[in-house]
């Protein structure tokens, strides 16, 4: 860039003045040159950081494949805030071969065209589970994470990215997600904590048919892998989560009955038989 442009755009007054309307409103120079200009401003390194953030707020284009391996992180940031590098399949490679985690920041500026071309794209190990923590992305895409790693049938991510199970477990537990039997096994594979499996359980059970609750109580060990035995009556400790399991897989009607036992701080239940 010429240095007598750089000092013009680098004057406080001409850098505010020029971020609150775009540049080139009245048409004194082509598209072709207005392109050329604009991508000169965001590739300069004699603009100083101050003025390139009011800049680009003035510059007309948003950018499909910008190579950003020739800018700083701090830069990247204002282009991705202000909508100049947008999600596209050639942003999301650049961002990603970076190396500087991005990538992430692009899919949270626009997560309903990063999903519909996910298929496309090939995510950095940890990305997905970072997705799943990020504050600005909403509960509902969130959840449409989850069911496309179910749909997917994608549980080998579990094997690649600590701390997946518990974000997918956080999410679940704490909003009306309800999941897959075959999801929940695997979770239950990967998931150390038998408090939270029996929450997830749970949580799940009024959407799952009986052979699949079967299954996931012989997940969880004894003593509650006892109660799939047909026509067999157990006991198990009183506490509260127990007892809210007892309660749910009465309503589920897994079982048919269950019993409070004062004198021994035990609930019986008693399982229907075959």
């Amino acid at each position: 860039m010429n240095k007598h442009i750089a000092r013009f755009l680098n004057d406080e007054k001409n850098y505010n003045l020029l971020s609150k309307s775009k540049i080139n409103t009245d048409k004194s120079f082509s598209e072709t040159m207005d392109k050329k200009f604009s991508r000169e401003i965001i590739f300069s390194e004699d603009i100083k950081d101050e003025a390139y953030q009011h800049l680009i707020k003035g510059v007309n284009w948003w950018y499909p494949d910008i190579d950003v391996s020739k800018l700083p992180e701090s830069r990247i940031d204002i282009l991705i805030n202000e909508g100049k590098i947008r999600f596209s399949v050639e942003n999301f490679n650049y961002l990603v071969s970076s190396e500087t985690g991005k990538h992430i920041d692009l899919i949270e500026s626009d997560f309903d065209t990063y999903f519909k071309k996910k298929d496309e794209l090939q995510l950095p190990e940890g990305a997905t589970t970072k997705l799943l923590q990020s504050s600005d992305i909403n509960l509902e895409d969130k959840q449409k994470l989850i069911k496309d790693i179910d749909e997917q049938s994608r549980y080998d991510l579990f094997d690649n990215e600590n701390g997946l199970v518990q974000a997918i477990i956080d999410i679940c537990l704490n909003n009306s997600l309800h999941l897959s039997s075959a999801f929940l096994e695997n979770l239950f594979v990967y998931e150390e904590d038998r408090v939270q499996k029996i929450e997830l359980l749970i949580k799940n059970a009024s959407s799952l048919k009986k052979e699949e609750i079967y299954s996931l109580l012989t997940q969880l060990g004894d003593p509650y892998s006892k109660i799939t035995i047909s026509g067999y009556n157990i006991s198990i400790h009183k506490s509260d989560l127990n007892i809210r399991l007892a309660d749910t897989l009465e309503r589920v009607n897994y079982i048919s009955s269950k019993k409070e036992k004062i004198m021994t701080n035990k609930i019986q239940l008693f399982l229907k038989r075959q």
